[in-house]
């Protein structure tokens, strides 16, 4: 958080990067989102099981619906569909692999269901190297 100029804490704007992104640079203590497009939790698609190389460097986890940065919560229907992006704090200098699967109406794991969702199957993981520096 930083200071507004009336003394407040004012939330400090987190970058949504776009789709495809595979590097990410961040400072310690900032956080950056890259998007993982769009999907419909109601059909079964869903992101997760994030892995990371060194979680000394960074931490990072899947953030949906209004928690992505600069977006809407997406459609109210059921199965509409709502943002999807994998949020990236940096910790320390150095450099780390964020890695998040797809899958649907499934557990997130390795060679997953991906053909009951809104993307076309095969969906590759999303890699991202992340270097964090000061």
């Amino acid at each position: 958080m930083s200071t507004a100029q009336d003394g407040r804490s004012a939330a400090v704007p987190v970058e949504l990067l776009t789709e495809g992104t595979t590097s990410v640079d961040v400072a310690p203590g900032e956080t950056v989102q890259v998007s993982l497009g769009t999907g419909s939790q109601g059909i079964g698609d869903d992101w997760g099981d994030v892995s990371i190389s060194d979680d000394a460097v960074a931490t990072a986890e899947v953030v949906r619906g209004d928690r992505v940065a600069t977006t809407s919560a997406g459609s109210d229907a059921p199965g509409g569909e709502i943002p999807f992006a994998v949020a990236i704090e940096g910790h320390a200098p150095g450099t780390t692999t964020v890695r998040v699967l797809y899958c649907t109406r499934t557990a997130i794991a390795e060679g997953c269901d991906q053909s009951k969702g809104t993307k076309e199957a095969p969906v590759a993981p999303a890699e991202l190297t992340v270097t964090v520096s000061e």
